[in-house]
Formats: C-alpha cells, sequence, structure tokens
C-alpha cells in the first residue's frame, strides 16, 4: 500500500501549514494509518526490552509526547510495566516500574542515545529471595531469609564450643554502605532461644550472609535509595542509568 502526501505551503495561512505539518510528521512517525506516533514509539520499546531489561511474563509502555517532538527524536516521558522480570540469571523481581523522563532517540538509527532521568522501583517477594539465595549464594544453604509483615527474619544455625543452635534475627534491608547496587541485612535485634542478643552483636554474627541481594550484575546499573518491607514483599526505590541501547 501506498500514500502520498501534497501540500503547497505558499500563499497558505501558517494555521493551515502547521495542521498539514503535524499530520506529516505523525505518518512518519507513525508509518501506518491509525496508529498514533506514541503507541509506535512504545510497541517498538516493548519489543526491545527483553533485550535491555530481561525476559518478563509481560511489559507494557507508555510513552507521552507531543507529535513535532517524536519528529525530532524526543519523547517527554517514557513509563515501563514489567511483570515476573528476570533481571540476570540469579535476580527475578515480581514487578518493576521504570519512569523515565527527557528521552533522546535517533529514529533512523532506532537507537536511544540520552535518558536524563530514570526512576526505578521494584518488587521482591519471597520466591524472588529464595530464587537468589539457592542461585548466588549456595553456601547460605543452611540460612532462611523471610520476609514478613513489617520486617525481614534470618534463621542461621551458629555453633559454640561444638554445640550447635539457630539463631532468629528480625532487622530490615538496606543499601550496602559501599555498594548501593547491592542489599544487606541489618539486624535491630536477636535471640538464641528465648535469650535476647543485643543488635550489635547479631549483626557481626550474621554479616557473612550479606548481601542478600546483588543487584550490580544486571543489564543496566541500579542505585538503591531504600527499602520498604510490607506484607512479605520488599519494594526497591532507587534510578537507574540506561545507556545506549537499540530498540
Amino acid at each position: 500500500m501506498k500514500f502520498m502526501f501534497v501540500f503547497n505551503a505558499r500563499n497558505r495561512p501558517r494555521y493551515v501549514r502547521s495542521i498539514a505539518l503535524g499530520l506529516l510528521v505523525s505518518s512518519l512517525v507513525a508509518g501506518c494509518v491509525g496508529t498514533s506516533p506514541q503507541t509506535t514509539v512504545a510497541h517498538k520499546i516493548a519489543d526491545a526490552l527483553p533485550r535491555w531489561i530481561g525476559p518478563a511474563e509481560h511489559y507494557e509502555v507508555k510513552v507521552d509526547g507531543d507529535t513535532f517532538a517524536l519528529g525530532r527524536g524526543h519523547v517527554r516521558r517514557v513509563q515501563i510495566d514489567g511483570s515476573n522480570v528476570q533481571l540476570s540469571s540469579t535476580v527475578s523481581m515480581d514487578r518493576i516500574n521504570i519512569d523515565a523522563h527527557d528521552v533522546s532517540f535517533d529514529r533512523k538509527a532506532r537507537t536511544v542515545h540520552r535518558i536524563d532521568d530514570v526512576a526505578f522501583t521494584g518488587q521482591v517477594n519471597q520466591g524472588d529471595i529464595d530464587h537468589y539465595l539457592t542461585k548466588a549464594r549456595p553456601d547460605l544453604s543452611d540460612v532462611v531469609v523471610r520476609l514478613r509483615t513489617n520486617d525481614v527474619e534470618v534463621s542461621t544455625p551458629i555453633t559454640v564450643r561444638g554445640y550447635t543452635t539457630t539463631v532468629s534475627v528480625s532487622g530490615t534491608l538496606r543499601p550496602s554502605v559501599n555498594a548501593p547496587n547491592k542489599l544487606d541485612f541489618v539486624a535491630n535485634g536477636g535471640s538464641i532461644g528465648i535469650v535476647p542478643v543485643p543488635a550489635r552483636l547479631v549483626n557481626v554474627a550474621v554479616d557473612e550472609i550479606n548481601p542478600v541481594l546483588d543487584l550490580s550484575r544486571l543489564r543496566f546499573p541500579i542505585m538503591v535509595k531504600g527499602v520498604d518491607i510490607h506484607n512479605g514483599t520488599a519494594t526497591v526505590h532507587g534510578t537507574a542509568i540506561i545507556s545506549e541501547q537499540r530498540f
């Protein structure tokens, strides 16, 4: 199917020329009648996400930007939602959200050149934690990390003078002091049986289990700013760095 767009701008009112130019840009970006430029760009980005981010059960992409800006290779905002995302061979997340602003791309080369601001949110459930520990930390086969209603519990065996018992420790997850792309368990107290143990001593004892989630080897870097624990889910908040990518 061929389309021909003929327009003589000479002696036409300015508003008529603007409308015609808008229609022409829409046709060039969308590539077909009946599909908005924003939807076309969103579909192209969604097709590239398994390569950019990782395989997922489902990706949904929303593109915000006016038609003229799209024709010049600029998008005001791109929102990406993913479910059951495999970020690496060891890291998976139940849901992710990426909110990118001021995205510049080359339409002909189909390459994203620059993204000024990228916010990242990821939800980690119990299965994601178990998957990571099994795949990445086989040395912790006797350690159990549980996401509870409002905190995290770690149970680990310890041996003192030939006697082995289990220490149960409550705490939370925080970005590592030396590596903001890793999550450490930080204890706020623990117990041996019914005997309470000070948090300072507990943190020394459980330090070997850290990190409980390493995000440093993903396809795109994530800098974690904070973690919320609620109803058995850890929500990771941070920023992402997405370098030049093809779509």
